[in-house]
């Protein structure tokens, strides 16, 4: 099977689970927020921080080792590693996790008296600590389906599973008076539920690659610390420096603003999911291709998956710079009198990162994950620099232009290693027939900004934008290679009578 098959052929599971995310959590977020309001969403705002934080921590840099080196035991048939790996690392992470609530159950007194805004919230908190052991196993789930090259799993069990559950656990807990604390419990529920669906995917691989009679039981090898430690030296400098933003904006401006702060983000992160659906799908194809020094295949799958990348997104960056307003209006008035230019900056560094590709799965699958260290290293620090300097200053905006720093600088770099290193460059002549279809969509966007729409007009105006790219991408250069050759591996599965329109 070709690489263009064989990533069109997972990325269409997370097509079908990037568009239920879009429609279900797109409607979902804007009923939470009018359920709980800003100040609700902000303080689980900041909960969700402190785990992401301590998650970082204790997570020992265990699931980036199993999507690194699952396919490599697969492929040589080292199954007795291979189980060694995945057990062994699914039960020291939940201890971890164990050991995470412990902690916090028997600190409790202490935090609040540090932070008095938590006065009163004891039950939040611990309520909010079950997400800690939740978030590792799910996480290390995801990753080692990924290993497999299970994406379908993955699909199901985070982007449909798990947001249905807390769907409908959130819509009952709102019905009988439980606010806050239902979505919490709502938010565990559902994790829980994606965790034992992928668990039983995982033990599905395990039961197919079984470990030979009288195999030598295996350790922790030697290689898999090594990587883990360069894994998990990436969390430790990023455990505090992600949920930094959060706690600078409470701190010196509201809890609503980490509400507001909490929306944009969600928005602008929502282009990003054609990211982690590549970087899913081809960081193990790219780990296979660089155990046997095929850098060239490298570059082809690191252009194919840019590429298609951008095609996916732009529209929808499109979509939230120029009707920032209108969908901010749409959770209430305090996110848009407060975040319509954050909303704007960050989909601004959003296009910068995506235009860039998967750079950072290049170096981290070929070898170079300590030079990725190295950069993550230094855009931690300026992030930390630029968020305690500017935030306090310029509010919420401060937040969008670090972003954008950050997320230019880490990613420029990334590309002049990975061609002086892999002789991997970023350019490729299929990349400028990005630039009139973007012309186009803009302008359409531009006109649509200053008309008075409703809410179904504004929703309308999403899919309006990507076929007005579309169409005209296809008018203007009809379909590469790659296109055709995956429109044509569709168009051999439809039924005949289908198949002739496409």
């Amino acid at each position: 099977m070709s690489i263009a098959k064989k990533v069109a052929g997972q990325s269409a599971w997370f097509l079908v689970g990037n568009v239920y995310t879009l429609i279900v959590g797109f409607t979902f977020q804007i009923y939470l927020a009018r359920q709980i309001g800003a100040e609700g969403l902000g303080v689980f705002g900041l909960l969700q921080a402190g785990v992401t934080a301590a998650s970082g921590l204790l997570g020992l840099g265990i699931a980036q080792v199993m999507v690194r080196f699952i396919p490599e035991h697969v492929r040589k048939q080292e199954y007795a590693e291979l189980h060694a790996l995945v057990k062994g690392g699914f039960a020291l992470l939940a201890g971890m996790g164990l050991l995470g609530v412990a902690v916090v159950y028997s600190g409790l007194p202490l935090l609040v008296s540090h932070w008095p805004e938590l006065g009163g919230r004891e039950s939040e908190v611990l309520a909010g600590a079950i997400m800690l052991p939740l978030g590792l196993l799910l996480h290390a789930s995801t990753q080692a389906l990924r290993g497999f090259f299970d994406i379908r799993y993955v699909v199901m069990g985070s982007s449909i599973l798990q947001l249905t559950a807390k769907v409908v656990f959130s819509i009952m807990a709102f019905a009988t008076g439980y606010y806050l604390m239902g979505y919490l419990w709502a938010v565990n529920a559902s994790m829980a539920i994606a965790v034992a669906w992928m668990l039983r995917g995982i033990y599905i691989h395990l039961q197919r690659h079984p470990v030979s009679t009288g195999a030598e039981k295996v350790g922790f090898l030697s290689e898999w610390r090594r990587y883990a430690k360069v894994m998990y030296g990436n969390s430790l400098l990023g455990f505090w420096a992600q949920p930094l933003e959060r706690f600078i904006v409470g701190l010196t401006v509201s809890s609503a603003a980490v509400g507001v702060l909490v929306v944009a983000n969600t928005l602008y992160m929502l282009p990003a999911v054609f990211l982690q659906m590549f970087l899913a799908i081809v960081g193990p194809m790219m780990a296979a291709s660089a155990s046997e020094r095929n850098f060239g295949e490298v570059g082809h799958i690191y252009h194919l998956s840019t590429d298609w990348l951008v095609r996916l997104s732009l529209p929808l960056i499109v979509f939230f710079a120029f009707m920032a307003t209108p969908v901010l209006e749409l959770y209430g008035a305090s996110f848009s009198a407060q975040g319509v230019w954050l909303l704007r900056l960050l989909v601004v560094g959003q296009l910068l990162n995506l235009m860039a590709g998967p750079i950072g799965n290049v170096l981290n699958m070929c070898g170079q994950e300590r030079k990725m260290f190295v950069i993550n290293t230094g855009s931690l620090l300026l992030r930390a620099a630029l968020l305690l300097t500017l935030v306090p200053t310029l509010g919420l905006n401060g937040i969008g232009i670090v972003v954008c720093v950050i997320l230019f600088s880490t990613n420029i770099v990334g590309i002049i290693v990975a061609r002086k290193e892999l002789g991997v460059h970023w350019w490729h002549r299929k990349y400028r027939a990005w630039l009139l279809p973007a012309i186009f969509t803009s302008a359409v966007a531009w006109g649509l900004q200053g008309v008075s729409l409703s809410t179904l007009a504004l929703v309308a105006c999403l899919p309006l934008l990507y076929l007005v790219f579309h169409g005209s991408y296809i008018l203007i250069h009809g379909f590469n290679p790659e296109d055709r050759e995956v429109l044509a591996a569709v168009r051999a599965k439809l039924p005949p009578g289908i198949a002739k329109y496409v």
